[in-house]
């Protein structure tokens, strides 16, 4: 189970926590934070590791809709990079948005 606990959005996606809305295969997370939609799909790594990944969009009506890419360290688990990755979206939500 991951550190990161989902909890309930308020209408809109404007909260200031997260909601996990799908997920295809185990294998992409799409969640919504503060009115940004955040795309985690980690890529496995020959060593076995794997390397978050997470896009960020923008979904606010009054921006313009905005994507920025993120590759971020290697993590042991594939569960553990969704985690990093979701962490460091949020956190450039909350820096840049």
């Amino acid at each position: 189970m991951s550190n990161l606990e989902p909890s309930k959005s308020s209408a809109g996606g404007t909260s200031s926590s997260y909601e996990v809305i799908s997920k295809e295969a185990g294998l992409t997370t799409r969640s919504f934070y503060r009115g940004y939609m955040l795309t985690c799909q980690p890529m496995r790594l020959d060593d076995g590791s794997y390397q978050a990944r997470v896009a960020i969009t923008s979904m606010q009506p009054d921006k313009t809709r905005a994507q920025r890419f993120l590759d971020l360290d290697p993590f042991e688990s594939h569960e553990a990079s969704v985690e990093g990755a979701l962490r460091a979206g949020m956190d450039w939500v909350d820096t840049n948005g």
